[in-house]
């Protein structure tokens, strides 16, 4: 990491102890694979009896939440009380094996809060082990198509993603230019997990480091259930050995205590090489999707980045800065 002169390294002073916040982190996602396993045992349940996802979310005064189905895809938008242009397509996260959650919701609810005048959509998409990659894709490249209908322009649409979410909305960009069709304008990726082979260095340097994914299991179990050894470099499930050319423009921000840190670097080097914009921001002593944890100074710090990348990239700077 020391030799990428490409790396934006950030080293945010915190007002808190960090060192106690990581073990506290590190003891709410010890079992997160047996959590999953319940919401999906519950999930399941529910979808029988009502065919929906469970769901109590309420959306904040000022935003309208509905639910859409298309071509069979679960599409669920959360829109601004005035006719936004501009639209979030949110990837969060849930290591390729688990159902879009109300915290995702919540999260997304926040993320537009900070980012001002813009609606944003989430796709409940299929996912392993009971479907395989090409399932996933298509749910996702239909919640795009879908925007397009609605109106939307890919010049005001801007993926964001985190951890696999980030590996979805990359190899969801990389389908939609392989099928032909124009992409987005942004993307902006949060410790994105792009390599489910796990092969690179990061992946058993940084175990005992990383306080969400270093001892319980979940990248192991979600790599076994999700990628056939005959897929183990197919860029769509794997797309940090993908194609890079024409992506849209990308800012990637990973802490330095993530097991995943070699992809973020691995897609900043590929999109730069192949002409394209990146952006890679590094944060000291930070631990994966740490931008979700608020109360950090230096998710703070990486939400103003985030607000700075796309007020840059849209010259009048529509977008206000929220509370943090």
């Amino acid at each position: 990491m020391e030799n990428c002169d490409f790396i934006n390294m950030f080293d945010v002073e915190s007002s808190i102890n960090v060192a106690e916040f990581k073990k506290a982190v590190r003891e709410e996602h010890s079992t997160d694979l047996e959590k999953i396993g319940q919401y999906k045992q519950y999930y399941r349940m529910v979808f029988k009896e009502t065919g929906m996802r469970p769901s109590k979310f309420e959306p904040e005064p000022g935003y309208c939440y509905v639910k859409h189905k298309y071509k069979d895809v679960e599409i669920e938008i959360l829109k601004a009380s005035n006719e936004a242009k501009r639209v979030v397509y949110f990837f969060k996260g849930c290591a390729y094996i688990n159902h879009l959650t109300d915290s995702a919701l919540k999260e997304m609810q926040r993320m537009v809060r900070l980012l001002g005048d813009v609606d944003a959509i989430s796709v409940n998409h299929r996912i392993a082990p009971e479907h395989n990659y090409k399932d996933l894709l298509s749910d996702t490249v239909n919640g795009y198509i879908w925007l397009l209908e609605q109106g939307y322009l890919p010049e005001n649409i801007i993926f964001i993603g985190d951890s696999s979410g980030g590996g979805t909305a990359l190899a969801t960009a990389m389908r939609l230019r392989d099928l032909k069709m124009e992409l987005p304008e942004l993307m902006i990726l949060f410790s994105p997990w792009a390599n489910v082979a796990m092969d690179t260095p990061s992946y058993d340097a940084y175990r005992d480091a990383d306080c969400m994914l270093g001892e319980n299991g979940l990248l192991e179990y979600a790599k076994e259930v999700y990628m056939d050894q005959k897929d183990v470099h197919n860029p769509y499930v794997s797309p940090c050995y993908g194609s890079f050319e024409n992506l849209p423009k990308t800012l990637i921000q990973v802490g330095t205590e993530e097991r995943v840190l070699d992809d973020s670097i691995t897609i900043t080097e590929k999109i730069r090489k192949c002409g394209g914009e990146a952006i890679l921001e590094v944060y000291k002593d930070m631990f994966h999707e740490f931008q979700s944890y608020y109360e950090l100074d230096a998710a703070k710090v990486a939400w103003e980045q985030v607000v700075d990348f796309i007020n840059v990239h849209y010259e009048k700077g529509v977008y206000i800065r929220g509370d943090k």
